[in-house]
């Protein structure tokens, strides 16, 4: 009887004994020497050799069905062919599953592979970090450089500007000083007009003991007017944000001219506005 992969069951079980043999030391084509059977002929757990064939020979038979006592019927051999065919296919499944361990295996070498180029990735990116951290340590370190010498600029700053509202309050201090000490007296009317009587006294003053006092200007009452009139129209006007500039007998403001009428004694103003 035949199997669904061309062998009988004979010739399974001859080729399963053959197995055996080859697997235990036996075989019908070679014999030993007597010589040789004699030196193992008891081995260290009491069983000769030829035991230990017989007993082989035998569990061979028991798992394969064969035995020289009793002969197995069609079904019992058909039987025998299942189990040859589920080892068989047993042992094709072994295989497989020894190539899926195989690749198992390579893809292990490979994720160790992969984790050594992870473990060098890793310790280029923590040598970075290190970098990293020395040089925002060094830039921390201008910065607070830089930060202690704005601070000593702007200390020195401060005390420039302390110094010049010092200077500032002691020429203050100096000018009203020499105000005091330099005395000037405008429009100081004398009794008379006579230019030879003015002469004369400006002569006086100029011999007098203390040498402080001085005449620059002898004007008559009506040139004080005067120019008292235009000053006080040159600041009513640049009190009013204009531009004004004082001339002889005029006074120009903003660029337009206004002149002193000595018949009606006052500033005529072309726009008509009041003095």
């Amino acid at each position: 009887m035949e199997s669904s992969d061309g062998y009988s069951t004979d010739e399974k079980k001859r080729k399963a004994e053959e197995e055996a043999r080859t697997v235990f030391g036996t075989s019908k084509k070679t014999q030993r020497s007597p010589k040789l059977e004699r030196k193992k002929m008891e081995s260290s757990d009491g069983y000769s050799t030829d035991e230990k064939k017989r007993k082989a020979e035998e569990e061979a038979r028991t798992v394969f069905g064969t035995s020289k006592k009793t002969q197995r019927s069609p079904k019992l051999e058909r039987k025998d062919g299942d189990k040859l065919d589920q080892i068989l296919k047993l042992m094709t499944e072994m295989k497989s599953d020894q190539k899926l361990i195989n690749q198992i295996l390579k893809l292990m070498t490979e994720m160790k592979s992969d984790q050594k180029l992870i473990k060098e990735e890793i310790h280029c990116i923590r040598t970075e970090q290190e970098d990293f951290k020395n040089e925002i340590k060094r830039l921390t370190g201008e910065n607070e450089e830089l930060r202690k010498e704005n601070e000593v600029i702007r200390k020195e700053n401060r005390e420039i500007k302390e110094e010049l509202k010092e200077q500032r309050r002691l020429m203050n201090i100096y000018e009203k000083d020499r105000k005091k000490s330099n005395l000037v007296l405008t429009g100081m009317t004398m009794g008379t007009e006579d230019p030879r009587a003015l002469e004369e006294n400006k002569y006086k003053l100029k011999n007098y003991k203390l040498n402080r006092i001085y005449i620059n200007e002898d004007l008559t009452s009506e040139e004080m007017e005067k120019r008292k009139q235009l000053r006080d129209r040159a600041k009513e006007e640049t009190n009013k944000g204009k531009s004004v500039k004082i001339g002889y007998n005029k006074l120009t403001v903003d660029g337009r001219e206004l002149r002193w009428n000595n018949k009606k004694r006052k500033i005529d103003d072309p726009s008509g506005a009041k003095n």
